[in-house]
């Protein structure tokens, strides 16, 4: 299991995952960074995003079991979801404040941009992704494949 707290307006946010007997350990943020954010976990696999004070400048990343940084995400704001294989879905650096498109940094180092425009909130082993679009008021599931 993997959890953030969000601490009064002076403490960085943290991230912790749990092992099996309970025991909890603490994400650690990059160098130069006091915020992190677990957003997935999977087989042993953690990911989340690492920031500055106040979420400047957030960095996906992927942790080990351990707290410890398996590895960041070249080009990346966030990871979100995480497969078995280590393939990480996440949302590219975007304009101004905001995150950009949705793009999966395969485990083999590899970059791809999915198929489909789309918010995407889960990624099946299949190499599914399942999310919504939007456009003139109305929301629309969207199922896409990214192999």
């Amino acid at each position: 299991m993997a959890a953030w707290r969000s601490g009064s307006a002076e403490e960085p946010t943290q991230s912790y995952v749990w092992d099996e007997g309970g025991e909890r350990t603490l994400l650690q943020p990059l160098r130069g960074h006091s915020e992190t954010r677990v957003q997935g976990i999977r087989n042993g696999r953690v990911v989340g995003f690492s920031a500055q004070e106040n979420w400047a400048n957030p960095i996906g990343v992927e942790w080990d079991l351990r707290g410890g940084l398996v590895r960041t995400l070249e080009g990346s704001a966030e990871a979100t979801r995480v497969t078995s294989s280590g393939d990480v879905l996440g949302r590219t650096v975007g304009e101004g404040h905001f995150p950009g498109p949705a793009a999966i940094w395969r485990s083999t180092g590899q970059f791809d941009q999915p198929p489909v425009t789309a918010g995407y909130e889960e990624f099946a082993d299949t190499g599914s992704l399942y999310g919504w679009s939007y456009s003139e008021g109305t929301y629309t599931p969207v199922h896409a494949r990214c192999e």
